[in-house]
């Protein structure tokens, strides 16, 4: 019977704690899955361009290197190239969604992390890049 006793009272610190820890993991999981700022947004081309069709306060991104963004670019996209993107981030609004775009998508997708990681959001990125811009025929500007 002596054992029966110690075996409830050892049994019963471990059940809270292991009831605790579950509720609390659950509460953490549940808060990240609702919460969904740190994670890349992926955007078509067609909704890019109705976003800078209905003058939406956007911030467009062009990571591509200055040669590319001079044979045209996305109008009232900025340019800053993905090798800068790290050490010019302070010219970045924090206020505004960002849409990242490049060629065809693969460096957009490196800059759309970079910044996440740096606590920008939300942030877009352009599917199919440039490229696929130009498929549909929406304006590129070379200004």
């Amino acid at each position: 019977m002596k054992n029966y006793k110690y075996n409830i009272f050892l049994k019963i610190p471990i059940f809270i704690a292991l009831t605790i820890f579950l509720v609390g993991s659950l509460l953490i999981c549940g808060c990240k899955s609702i919460d969904a700022k740190g994670d890349v947004i992926q955007i078509s081309v067609e909704k890019v361009y109705k976003i800078i069709n209905e003058k939406k306060d956007y911030f467009i991104l062009d990571v591509r290197t200055k040669e590319e963004f001079d044979s045209g670019h996305l109008e009232s996209a900025m340019l800053i190239p993905l090798d800068e993107l790290e050490s010019r981030l302070s010219e970045l609004p924090k206020d505004k969604p960002i849409i990242v775009y490049c060629r065809s998508g693969r460096r957009s997708t490196q800059a759309s992390e970079i910044l996440i990681k740096n606590h920008f959001s939300p942030v877009y990125n352009m599917t199919g890049g440039i490229e696929q811009w130009i498929e549909k025929k929406y304006p590129v500007s070379s200004e």
